[in-house]
């Protein structure tokens, strides 16, 4: 490539959108590539190149990994040189061929897990803290609810499936505390209401499904904390402790979603206001999956 002034330059908005129209067209999220072109547009020229390279080949395969890969791209070059860049765009890539686009995108979105596999730290398994946790479970919750092992963390409100292993912490006890967090959390959905609506007919308003569903677990998650510190404060502070800081595009939310009338309804308004405006969601924290056409 030549070392013109012209080359060297970062790419403009118009010039991204441009570039990533040219193998998103086929994409659900398209109509968010502006937004996406503007996020681009704060990185430097090779890395903007870098990001387009990588998001054209995994194209390739499916465009809405495609289009993750993008958005997520200025976290994950925060964190991620370019050599485990590429390994984590393979490794989302993997779990697509074997296991499907869900899996792939709670691959693509846990940052956090792949640098802690990659780095080698102590894991919980799910085995180890199954039986703990049913029993956990029930005293939450007054009646049974299984305990099964899953690509990623979700409910049906009869079972709650968690990941065969998580290495999101240094070590083994606080990886144990986040199966349990994650627990409360999943818990949460089927005690504070989240399935008291028909959320795959909420859903059906917009092509976007996966950026819907990303965005619905963020907000949904900040309601169902501040429900369960009410209730249970300990339980409350375990969540905060392990989830960190809420993403700075959530605060808008946060505080009409943690007063105590706020409920299902709440949540959706919020989601119709972000989709709305084409806003990417964040990168996750500290949020289990919703799968609404099982529960």
């Amino acid at each position: 490539m030549s070392d013109s002034p012209s080359s060297q330059r970062k790419l403009f908005a118009h010039e991204l959108a441009e570039s990533l129209d040219a193998f998103l067209f086929a994409s659900p999220s398209h109509r968010s590539i502006g937004r996406l072109a503007e996020m681009l547009e704060a990185l430097p020229r090779k890395q903007q190149e870098f990001v387009l390279r990588s998001a054209r080949g995994a194209a390739k395969t499916n465009t809405e990994i495609a289009y993750l890969i993008a958005t997520l791209s200025i976290d994950a070059l925060g964190r991620l040189d370019e050599k485990a860049f590429q390994d984590w765009v393979i490794a989302g890539l993997d779990v697509f061929d074997k296991k499907g686009l869900r899996a792939a995108v709670e691959t693509l979105r846990d940052i956090d897990g792949f640098l802690a596999r990659r780095e080698g730290r102590l894991h919980a398994g799910f085995a180890e803290v199954e039986q703990r946790l049913a029993r956990f479970v029930l005293g939450l919750s007054g009646r049974p609810l299984t305990l099964k092992p899953g690509a990623y963390p979700w409910t049906d409100t009869e079972t709650i499936f968690l990941p065969e292993r998580l290495a999101h912490f240094a070590t083994a006890e606080e990886n144990r505390r986040f199966y349990q967090g994650l627990a409360v959390q999943l818990w949460a959905q089927t005690r504070y209401g989240t399935f008291n609506v028909d959320l795959e007919e909420a859903l059906s308003a917009w092509p976007e499904r996966e950026q819907a569903l990303t965005w619905l677990a963020h907000l949904e998650a900040v309601r169902l904390e501040a429900c369960v510190a009410r209730e249970l404060p300990g339980l409350g502070a375990l969540l905060a402790g392990l989830r960190g800081a809420w993403p700075a595009p959530l605060q808008p939310a946060i505080a009409e979603l943690q007063a105590a009338d706020a409920d299902i309804a709440c949540t959706l308004r919020w989601l119709a206001h972000f989709m709305a405006g084409s806003a990417v969601p964040p990168a996750p924290t500290f949020v289990g999956r919703l799968e609404p056409g099982s529960a």
